[in-house]
């Protein structure tokens, strides 16, 4: 199965869906809502549930639609719509609500009876509590009329689920890495697939190494925004144009750029941006940036260096026998002897140290070792929460310096 389709299914099961089913009549009102308790067993087998006559003069339950598209809506937002049905046979027309595919607690409901010629309205409510994309529940209404399988008439409503604002690629910029004299430039999309027309008014950054810029997106800017999110994320269409994602309306380019005048190790700020819209005032992005220091890591056997995340990583080992991750430093720019010192660690009963390499010739280095030591407790420490070391150097343009460790013990 393809993964929109499974996406689709999933949908189906997850969507929770506040189905409230008014067959109104001058007589009363009948009502089905999803989050009352479950006190006798499920309508559809109690022995009130109209069956459909077979004998004699015979209603008809002509319904103006039972499928019901309503485009568009946002997480948290509540919809209704209502399904027209008359009775345009020779006998009483008999009506119950029955089951909604919310797989949720059902209550039950008394039965409706519309003479020939009469009509009423079947009111389906929701409300949208999942943010996957595609949506489509459906209640039952049993009927004593014979033109429907076992008298049920199943009522469907599908749509859509947007947020109001979106970013692509993600919400987190990655700028990747500057070298000294260089400077870096990326930029992200920030639309809306619900709004016609948006505002984004400001965009307040904190550092003052960062520029940024916005203008909004043309048609064809657009368009090839959509392609971008079919590619990433291709639909299952499976025959229905509705499973096409809807297109993005409006939107801005932003960009964002920076150069050497970031300090050395890895910089991350947020970006606040400022809307018209008054369910989504602020957005934040996030953005970050690598400054490479003016040293070139050499990782040993045993040892991974990825130096456009200044993170130094070995393979899982086990915890009762430690290990030690080793790296050769060496500066450049520098016309005295490199001093290095660790000024912190953390975790603290991380192992730090730094010697001179006293075999080099020409440029001057050092051994940088990080030691987990035997016995130390069972540990992850992956990308979203590193170790770190800190150390302090005698480099004009690199006095402090942040290293990011990643491992995993058993």
């Amino acid at each position: 199965m393809r993964p929109g389709a499974i996406l689709v299914s999933i949908a189906s099961l997850l969507l929770s869906l506040s189905v409230v089913v008014w067959l109104s009549h001058s007589v009363g009102n009948v009502s089905v809502d999803a989050h009352a308790p479950l006190a006798k067993p499920v309508i559809a087998d109690l022995p009130d549930t109209p069956r459909p006559v077979k004998d004699g003069p015979q209603p008809t339950a002509d319904f103006a639609e039972t499928e019901y598209n309503f485009g568009t809506m946002r997480l948290h937002e509540k919809g209704s719509h209502a399904f027209k049905v008359t009775n345009n046979g020779e006998a009483p027309l008999k009506l119950k609500a029955g089951k909604s595919t919310c797989q949720c607690t059902v209550g039950e409901v008394g039965t409706q009876e519309l003479a020939p010629g009469e009509s009423t309205a079947i009111n389906l409510s929701w409300e949208i509590k999942s943010q996957l994309e595609h949506f489509q529940h459906s209640a039952t209404i049993h009927t004593n009329a014979p033109e429907h399988e076992n008298g049920e008439v199943r009522l469907i409503v599908r749509g859509h689920v947007v947020t109001e604002v979106a970013t692509f690629p993600s919400d987190h910029l990655q700028l990747g890495t500057v070298r000294e004299g260089d400077s870096v430039s990326k930029s992200f999309v920030f639309y809306s697939r619900f709004h016609d027309q948006f505002s984004l008014q400001s965009i307040d950054c904190p550092n003052e190494s960062f520029k940024v810029s916005f203008k909004p997106l043309s048609a064809n800017d657009l368009e090839g925004l959509q392609r971008e999110l079919i590619s990433v994320d291709p639909p299952a269409l499976d025959g229905n144009p509705d499973n096409l994602p809807v297109p993005p309306k409006c939107g801005y380019r932003v960009t964002v750029s920076t150069d050497d005048s970031l300090p050395v190790g890895t910089t991350e700020i947020p970006l606040t941006l400022h809307t018209d819209l008054e369910n989504v005032p602020e957005f934040t992005q996030t953005v970050t940036a690598i400054k490479l220091a003016p040293f070139q890591f050499f990782p040993m056997p045993g040892t991974r260096y990825i130096v456009d995340k200044s993170i130094v990583t070995t393979p899982e080992f086990d915890s009762g026998k430690g290990v030690e991750m080793e790296l050769l430093m060496l500066a450049t720019g520098l016309s005295e002897p490199l001093e290095v010192s660790v000024v912190s660690t953390d975790p603290a009963w991380l192992e730090v140290t730094v010697e001179a390499d006293k075999s080099a010739t020409g440029i001057p280095r050092q051994r940088l070792k990080i030691r987990v030591p035997p016995g130390a407790p069972p540990i992850v420490r992956n990308l979203e929460n590193p170790a770190t070391i800190v150390l302090k150097t005698n480099h004009p343009k690199a006095e402090q310096l942040t290293l990011k460790a990643t491992f995993a013990s058993r």
